[in-house]
């Protein structure tokens, strides 16, 4: 039976680095870690393109755009 994912580390957001995160452990035991911040994720990872020219056209048009992503941590 696949157990439900378990909140290992959560750090608030941080108006310094403009990012909040969360570090779990899936199902599967796998650690994920998970990123809210659009400015900041470009830099922790390749950027989708068609993704970030619809964000661009969101915020042409006035909008305050907030992105979540989500991966597998690199063994470092």
């Amino acid at each position: 039976m696949k157990r439900p994912p378990a909140l290992v580390q959560f750090i608030p957001f941080d108006p310094t680095k403009k990012l909040s995160e969360a570090t779990i452990t899936s199902g599967d035991g796998k650690s994920v870690r998970i990123v809210k911040a659009r400015s900041t994720q470009s830099s922790l990872g390749k950027p989708s393109v068609p993704g970030s020219a619809a964000v661009k056209e969101l915020e042409k048009q006035g909008f305050r755009v907030l992105a979540v992503a989500e991966g597998r941590l690199a063994v470092r």
